[in-house]
């Protein structure tokens, strides 16, 4: 019978407290460098009351400020931000071995064999054994990449490429190259992983999707096999409709006209829905999420079903642009 292991609070407060600084490090560099790790965009596209076609906008996010030396540290800091990452999952993996009764060690060989040999993990990894398998593999190749870089030269940084070799006991390892993009990945994976487990944040379809993405983008890490999870990608679509006596909306056409603009990705959207009068004035506001929607057909037909999804009214409404499409139409 497997053994049961209590992940309690006090495990959480541990696991926050030994990890604060170096979460905050890693969402703060990004966000300085004017690339945080969890923009925040606007909804889009938009369906206008006259228009059967949606508005797309490309949103971005950058910084241009000349002669600033925020714009460029995540290249040259790179490997500070490697060990950073690969801090935080050590000291779960602490944490993680001490509540499976294991005594502690520094020997990171020791600390591999044991994640191996039956350790519980918290549930979050342990309901999921792609996430389990992945992550142990992710932790034994970072382990000696993250010991050449802090006591060995067998490293480099160039054109924002890090590259770096096993090197224990004198023998040189293959050398890994990690891009921008990969330690982009890597940095979101170990953020995500300690907030899913302290339960700061919860997971849902969009989420999950992402994380098998992230372990695909980084499977030279981990060694086991693709998933083939397409990139995901996630907007809030947003609909006006007037005001009648029941609402009727065409999910076949909106996921058709997604699929048309991310060709190649795994789309999930929330759909809000704002009720508009024909004197300008917003009525009122849903938002229907996506495991409402997946569940749904070609077509909703809402009226009786809004009362559960009534949401505040968006604080980007502007009267003149919506109602210019009436008087056009």
């Amino acid at each position: 019978m497997a053994k049961s292991i209590q992940y309690d609070q006090s495990f959480i407060d541990k696991l926050l407290e030994r990890t604060e600084y170096e979460l905050w490090f890693l969402e703060e560099v990004y966000d300085i460098a004017g690339k945080p790790l969890f923009p925040i965009w606007p909804d889009n596209p938009i369906y206008f009351l006259s228009e059967k076609k949606p508005l797309f906008a490309t949103y971005c996010s950058g910084n241009i400020t000349l002669f600033d030396w925020r714009t460029s540290f995540l290249t040259v800091g790179s490997p500070l931000i490697f060990v950073m990452a690969f801090k935080i999952l050590d000291m779960f993996v602490d944490l993680v071995l001490e509540k499976n009764g294991v005594r502690q060690s520094h020997r990171f060989q020791e600390k591999i064999a044991k994640l191996k040999d039956g350790v519980v993990f918290p549930d979050f990894i342990h309901s999921r054994p792609w996430l389990e398998e992945r992550f142990v593999g992710l932790y034994e190749t970072l382990v000696p990449l993250r010991g050449t870089i802090i006591h060995d030269r067998h490293f480099g940084n160039t054109g924002g490429i890090l590259k770096v070799s096993s090197s224990k006991k004198g023998v040189i390892g293959p050398e890994f190259k990690i891009e921008g993009e990969q330690l982009h990945a890597l940095v979101l994976l170990v953020i995500s992983i300690i907030r899913y487990v302290e339960g700061s944040w919860k997971i849902n379809a969009y989420k999950e999707k992402f994380l098998r993405r992230a372990f695909d983008d980084l499977q030279i890490f981990h060694g086991c096999s693709l998933m083939g999870q397409l990139p995901p990608t996630f907007d809030t679509v947003r609909m006006y409709v007037m005001e009648s006596g029941s609402i009727s909306i065409d999910l076949g056409a909106i996921r058709k006209d997604l699929e048309q603009r991310y060709q190649g990705q795994d789309i999930i959207f929330d759909l809000r829905i704002i009720v508009v009068s024909n004197d300008r004035r917003p009525l009122a506001a849903y938002l229907i999420p996506w495991s409402e929607i997946e569940r749904e057909g070609n077509e909703l037909v809402t009226q009786s079903q809004l009362a559960k999804y009534v949401s505040s009214i968006p604080d980007d409404f502007r009267p003149d642009k919506i109602f210019q499409e009436l008087k056009n139409g």
